[in-house]
């Protein structure tokens, strides 16, 4: 007769569970280990950035001039533009501006503030800008051009307009002649109230005789009104006469001051 014996193991904890337990535990540990990775990743980047912010310059030092290591390396000379008019520029940026003021606080004055506080206007003038600054430079530089002797060779054009301004400017001379050629110019004109007195004959004169007059001397025929050809608004393939009023020669701000 034959005896048999039966052995009973106890299963694993992983037998035990079931197909769905098994699929959750294997997801929590691959979210865990997801999660690891995750925070020494931020943990590295994190150090990264905070040594980097460490070793950036302040505001007021990078306008100085100073540059971190890391901003060296990632601007290459192309980046860079140093001909003569980028620097005299950057220059000029820097000079008018009030870096003691926040920009935050007020952006106008950490711009312009040097150049408000800098900036003297003169007698002549009601206001003045970089534009008017620019255009009295150029003036200037045009001034030492036409006072150079002509050449021989020098195109006829130029030797005119220097003959021209010499002899605007050969004050002795016009003082000489006093106002015998205005004189002789307005009384071709028609004559002048203020000058004639009593001889004025006011029903002889015309602003449109005036007019024609004022262009055969070689003036500008807008001191009585306004003529220019300007673009219709409402067709812009016509063009129309626009009529204004007349230009002043000094700006109206000191002629109301007197």
């Amino acid at each position: 007769m034959t005896t048999s014996q039966t052995v009973i193991k106890n299963p694993t904890w992983w037998r035990r569970r079931t197909l769905m337990e098994r699929y959750c535990t294997v997801l929590a540990a691959a979210a865990i280990f997801l999660c690891g990775v995750l925070t020494i990743a931020l943990s590295i980047l994190y150090v990264r950035d905070t040594q980097r912010a460490e070793s950036m310059p302040n505001s007021p030092a990078a306008l100085d001039g100073i540059v971190a290591p890391h901003q060296e390396k990632a601007h290459n000379d192309k980046d860079l533009c140093l001909t003569p008019g980028c620097v005299y520029a950057a220059a000029e940026i820097l000079k008018n501006m009030d870096r003691n003021v926040d920009p935050c606080d007020n952006f106008y004055e950490h711009v312009c503030g040097n150049y408000i506080k800098e900036t003297i206007i003169p007698d002549d003038k009601s206001s003045l800008t970089l534009f008017s600054k620019i255009d009295d430079t150029l003036t200037d530089q045009l001034r030492m051009v036409i006072e150079e002797p002509s050449a021989d060779d020098e195109a006829r054009p130029f030797r005119m307009a220097k003959s021209l301004y010499k002899s605007c400017m050969n004050k002795t001379k016009i003082e000489a002649a006093g106002l015998t050629h205005i004189k002789e110019i307005v009384k071709r004109m028609g004559g002048w109230p203020v000058l004639e007195g009593e001889m004025w004959d006011e029903g002889s004169f015309t602003w449109k005789d005036t007019t024609y007059k004022f262009k055969d001397e070689g003036f500008s025929i807008d001191y009585l009104m306004d003529f220019s050809i300007t673009t219709d608004y409402k067709n812009s393939t016509i063009r129309v006469i626009d009529l204004d009023q007349a230009s002043l020669s000094l700006s109206r701000e000191y002629l109301v001051k007197g």
